[in-house]
């Protein structure tokens, strides 16, 4: 099955170019707005509704079963197209040529788009309930095993809604047939593939893998004792602990008494799937649809072309958008999508002029401010990594995220923009700390944003806290060296905190913290630090010591008892490495012991 990735954009060879045609004024759009969805369609009335409907039962219905964040971080525009003829030229310019394709998910961080063809055989292609699965789950979770977000996506890629219910969970035959010719995948190496695994990548192995994924995830689902400890294996997966032994400790069971288990589920002659009624799950209907205007199609089509395409069909989507300009100058939308074009072009002074002028013309759409004041903190951001950050450019950015967010509060990637400006400033921290904290309240897998906190958390003294979103959230993302900057973070933090303690002369209360940085830094530079702080400060508490026990060994000498007092200066000296106060303990010792022989006479 083809899945269609937000890294699929990143293809290393050039599209060829596709023409496509403007739409005419007389071809009819209509838009329906449900929450975070917006669907834009030239298919009928009724085709359109009911695929909005379908695209909100099964958003609707994972989320009220699985408890999963279904609502998006940001907008997810549907374009449903009445036919093939009308859908290809934007699959290909998207895509590029691919017969038989008749849904497409593209992800992206301010927008994901679903492409449609409502003539298809067979309703919603299986793949666009498969990626708004893997949607779902990461806007929730983070760092769960590859197999499980497989196996999930493929479980529910299969919804269906007919009439007043919908179904959850039916099998996919090409997946039982599969795994009953081919021998499964070792439990063992099915819960260790990462997306650097050959398995994952090549061969044949890749439709086994899906398939046994898959099929793991419906037999622990409807299994009744197994759908009771499948939570605690994924809670001790999370806490770092192997799958061997979070296996073994969730579900009492071998990899291999549970491939048996497996292999006999896979032999069945039925399986069960679920039903729900719509009523019964309280799903809101779909609002009903209005006519667009044609300068508004031509700019959600280039808005499309713009980013479904990461701008490699920029000369297409630029004639859309100024030909919608065109017709309706004061389009701030369009301006706004013409800016990014430039934007990712690299044009960032051209992109400035079309934002001032989606500005202009008083635009209430937060995408705009989020994607001008990501163009602006970008630029910043470079300017921070070479040390000359302007601070008006930082406020400028986040103001305009700032706007972006009050706009849509429910926008966490606006809040978590917010938060970044924060990083790059030195300004409090506080502020920063609640922008990233409400984005990561209504999307809890973002990994940029956790790894911001952490370091925002880090500056403010909360080495709690940014240790608790270290191992929360960045660490099951799995990326060393993001996890390895994080700890730097923290461990800078506590060094900031010893170096208080040593300008209060608290050096006893500051030692362990540096010990501790020392061990587990692995910074050479701040290591190299460290140690000469230390290396200072043993020798400094060697030099109390051994004025103690030299004065120890005077008070001995003053009371007359010369034999003591010598053995403590004697077992002293070697011990000594200060040359001035070894000269002068030596020079002590002599007349001591001189004092030591007039006392025998």
């Amino acid at each position: 099955m083809l899945r269609i990735l937000a890294a699929a954009l990143a293809l290393a060879f050039a599209l060829p170019s596709f023409a496509v045609d403007l739409p005419s004024e007389r071809e009819k759009w209509i838009e329906i707005e449900t929450g975070d969805l917006h669907i834009f369609s030239n298919a009928s009335e009724r085709q359109t509704s009911e695929i909005a409907q379908n695209l909100v039962r099964m958003r609707e219905a994972v989320g009220r079963i699985t408890q999963l964040k279904v609502h998006s971080a940001v907008p997810t525009n549907v374009y449903i197209f009445r036919n093939e003829s009308s859908f290809a030229p934007y699959r290909d310019l998207t895509l590029g040529r691919r017969a038989g394709v008749s849904g497409l998910f593209l992800g992206g961080d301010q927008a994901n788009f679903i492409l449609l063809d409502a003539d298809a055989p067979g309703g919603i292609d299986r793949v666009v309930y498969h990626e708004l699965t893997h949607y779902f789950v990461k806007n929730t979770l983070a760092g769960l095993p590859l197999w499980f977000h497989e196996g999930i996506a493929e479980y529910y890629s299969t919804f269906s809604a007919r009439g007043e219910d919908v179904d959850l969970g039916i099998p996919i035959k090409e997946h039982v047939l599969w795994l009953r010719d081919q021998p499964l995948i070792p439990l063992a190496e099915l819960f260790a593939v990462d997306t650097a695994s050959k398995d994952y990548n090549e061969g044949s192995r890749q439709g086994v893998f899906y398939a046994e994924s898959w099929a793991m995830v419906h037999y622990l689902l409807n299994s009744p004792e197994r759908h009771a400890q499948l939570p605690k294996f994924l809670t001790l997966l999370a806490s770092n602990q192997s799958a061997g032994e979070a296996f073994l400790a969730a579900f009492n069971s071998s990899f291999d008494d549970m491939e048996k288990e497996l292999k006999a589920y896979v032999r069945r002659l039925s399986f069960q799937y679920r039903r729900y009624a719509v009523a019964d799950l309280a799903i809101p209907p779909v609002a009903a649809p209005k006519t667009m205007a044609h300068a508004e199609v031509l700019y959600r089509l280039g808005d499309l072309l713009t980013r479904g395409s990461n701008g490699r069909a920029s000369a297409e989507a630029e004639r859309f958008l100024r030909t919608a300009i065109y017709e309706q100058n004061d389009s701030a939308g369009a301006y706004a999508t013409l800016a990014l074009l430039h934007d990712l072009g690299g044009r960032i002074a051209e992109a400035s002029v079309e934002y001032e002028r989606a500005v202009k013309f008083g635009s209430n759409d937060p995408g705009v401010y989020l994607s001008y004041g990501l163009t602006v903190f970008r630029a910043a951001n470079e300017a921070a990594q070479r040390g000359n950050a302007p601070a008006s450019e930082v406020h400028r950015a986040r103001g305009l995220l700032e706007r972006a967010a009050q706009l849509a509060p429910g926008s966490a990637r606006a809040w978590a923009a917010v938060g970044a400006t924060y990083v790059i400033s030195d300004d409090a921290p506080a502020p920063g700390i609640a922008a990233l904290e409400k984005s990561l309240a209504l999307a809890p897998g973002q990994e940029d944003a956790a790894v911001n906190l952490v370091q925002l958390y880090a500056r403010a003294d909360r080495i709690d806290d940014a240790s608790r979103i270290l191992n929360d959230v960045v660490a099951r993302t799995g990326n060393r060296e993001t996890i390895r900057q994080c700890r730097e973070s923290i461990l800078f933090c506590r060094l900031r905190r010893a170096e208080s303690l040593i300008k209060q002369e608290k050096m006893d209360d500051a030692v362990p913290i540096l010990r501790t940085v020392l061990n587990e830094t692995t910074d050479a530079e701040l290591r190299a630090r460290i140690t000469t702080v230390l290396a200072d400060y043993e020798s400094h508490r060697g030099a109390e010591r051994q004025a103690v026990e030299i004065n120890h060994a005077i008070e001995l000498a003053n009371r007359g008892k010369f034999g003591e007092a010598l053995a403590i200066i004697d077992a002293l000296l070697p011990q000594i490495t200060d040359p001035e106060l070894l000269a002068s303990t030596k020079s002590m010792r002599t007349e001591m012991a001189k004092a030591a022989q007039a006392a025998k006479k």
